[in-house]
């Protein structure tokens, strides 16, 4: 199926069911608001793709290039997306629920509001991104290259940053409730009002750091090292 006949049946108001469009060269196509259920995009170029409001149902989007695609009010559910390329794509108030993000290239991808629910997020670039108030919750969140990220107010629930690579990321009021950042540091990364909330962070180095505003409540911090970090209105309760 070429990008004509795809925009076509999508302009029509058909459900595109158990199509096989892996490997497609799709650069540019307006499908916006369209209904995949169960298809292969498997590998497909769908660089420009504009895809705003568009339902993805059980998809195989693995290894697809994704490269400034608009996919921004999309709802994607059970979808595999391992080793795709979602450079400088918008996700703006997406919806990802038990979708596969694994070894997933989305440098400079910007997520406004976004959910993730029930998936894996593991091993993915998200160097420059934009994270605004985006959520993770009941994922399994590991392996992130967070470089420069800016990430206000974006949560993070029982995520695992321990290898996680986060130079140059502004996490302002963060919320990480039951994260894992054993050995991070932290150093040079602007942390305010950020909540650390029954966190682990054994042996993190926050030496330095303005923690202004942030909440430590129940955050184990057994070898932290917090020399000099400037911490007016800090919360350290049980912690």
């Amino acid at each position: 199926m070429n990008r004509e006949t795809l925009e076509a049946l999508v302009s029509d108001g058909e459900v595109l069911r158990e199509q096989d469009l892996s490997g497609a060269s799709l650069d540019g196509a307006r499908v916006g608001g369209g209904v995949f259920i169960q298809c292969s995009l498997r590998g497909a170029r769908m660089a420009g793709l504009w895809a705003r409001e568009a339902l993805f149902i059980e998809c195989d989007l693995s290894g697809a290039d994704l490269t400034g695609a608009d996919l921004s009010h999309a709802q994607l559910q059970g979808c595999a997306m391992e080793g795709a390329t979602l450079r400088d794509a918008d996700l703006t108030d997406t919806n990802l629920i038990g979708c596969a993000w694994r070894q997933v290239d989305a440098a400079g991808v910007t997520m406004r509001a976004t959910m993730f629910v029930r998936g894996a997020v593991e091993g993915v670039s998200l160097v420059r991104a934009t994270l605004d108030r985006t959520v993770f919750t009941e994922c399994a969140v590991r392996g992130l290259d967070l470089t420069e990220a800016s990430m206000p107010q974006t949560v993070l629930a029982q995520a695992d940053l321990t290898t996680a690579t986060l130079t140059g990321a502004r996490l302002t009021r963060v919320v990480l409730v039951g994260s894992k950042l054993t050995g991070l540091d932290l150093r040079g990364i602007t942390l305010a009002g950020t909540q650390f909330t029954d966190c682990e962070m054994s042996r993190v180095d926050l030496r330095g750091c303005d923690v202004a505003g942030c909440n430590f409540k129940d955050a184990t911090l057994h070898e932290a090292r917090l020399d000099e970090a400037h911490g007016a209105h800090a919360l350290f309760v049980g912690a």
